[in-house]
């Protein structure tokens, strides 16, 4: 699914309660995954939630937002499903920042593309946020983005490799490209929320890579992790949901998107092309591409 261009503007509630986003994924066997999708989509519905879900053979992704007597709900039927799917929660001060609940089967819950052959998630190396820095501090390891041009344009560690990627299926490719197991045998790799390292990881394993370290949670655990303590993580986290960005203490920041190309945008980047327009956000570049098939893909969310 991806944003439509231009995205309509949320519509403005009253929040009652306090609204929080969870995201969580597991990878593990889903023998009937039809069945697994319609009882999860039963299950988020009944307790009110709006998100998306991915369901596919090879486990479940989601990020659903609602008040947290809602998700409390929602977790414990989710445990009786298909077991326990460490769940994240930030919050989402404006309200709920997804329009309907979407459940939806995936051939993968998350596109890498490479299904020629079953990957091995055992022997996974997550690390939490104090190790992360050393390892941006190790000259020996190298550290890779996972993510697209467009997220790391507005944010990223320091020093860190950037794929260049518009699609997180052409990472297999730069990483064939870039990098050589021999030379380089031990890694380590991000994401926002830590999915696609997971199944990044268990691919580069399969090529040859003796390590590779995945930063535990992702971006947004290590941004929930450093709200006191200084952070090596500069600019903002861009998130598939409608707060489009995350600042220190997971507080929602000043991205918008542009609405001719897709992009994410930081103040400085915005142009009002149409003044009389509800929300005329758009580039201020010159190079901006005015197409909508390079809108972001929206269920890319971690």
């Amino acid at each position: 699914m991806r944003f439509r261009n231009p995205r309509p503007a949320l519509a403005v509630v009253a929040v009652a309660e306090p609204v929080w986003v969870a995201t969580g994924y597991r990878f593990f066997p889903v023998p009937e995954p039809y069945e697994l999708r319609d009882a999860v989509e039963d299950l988020a519905a009944g307790a009110g939630l709006l998100g998306t879900v991915l369901v596919a053979a090879e486990g479940v992704n989601l990020s659903l937002a609602g008040t947290a007597q809602e998700l409390d709900a929602f977790e414990s039927g989710l445990v009786a499903l298909c077991g326990r799917i460490p769940l994240l929660r930030t919050p989402a001060p404006g309200g709920p920042p997804f329009r309907r609940l979407r459940v939806r089967l995936r051939p993968e819950i998350v596109a890498l593309g490479r299904t020629e052959e079953a990957l091995d998630f055992a022997g996974e190396s997550r690390v939490d946020a104090d190790r992360w820095e050393q390892l941006l501090d190790d000259p020996s390891v190298p550290v890779i983005d996972v993510r697209n041009r467009y997220e790391v344009a507005v944010g990223r560690f320091e020093g860190a490799l950037d794929p260049g990627t518009d699609s997180f299926r052409e990472f297999p490719d730069w990483v064939d490209s870039h990098l050589n197991p021999e030379e380089t045998p031990d890694v380590a790799i991000y994401c926002t929320g830590g999915i696609r390292c997971t199944k990044a990881a268990a691919w580069m394993r399969s090529r040859g890579f003796r390590q590779v370290h995945e930063l535990s949670g992702g971006i947004l655990a290590y941004l929930a992790a450093r709200t006191q303590a200084p952070s090596r993580w500069r600019g903002e986290c861009f998130v598939f949901d409608d707060r489009v960005g995350l600042a220190a203490g997971l507080e929602p920041g000043e991205l918008q998107i542009c609405h001719v190309c897709g992009d994410p945008l930081m103040p400085e980047q915005h142009a009002a092309r149409n003044p009389l327009a509800a929300d005329p956000i758009a580039c201020s570049r010159s190079e901006c591409p005015v197409r909508a098939d390079q809108a972001i893909d929206k269920e890319s969310h971690a």
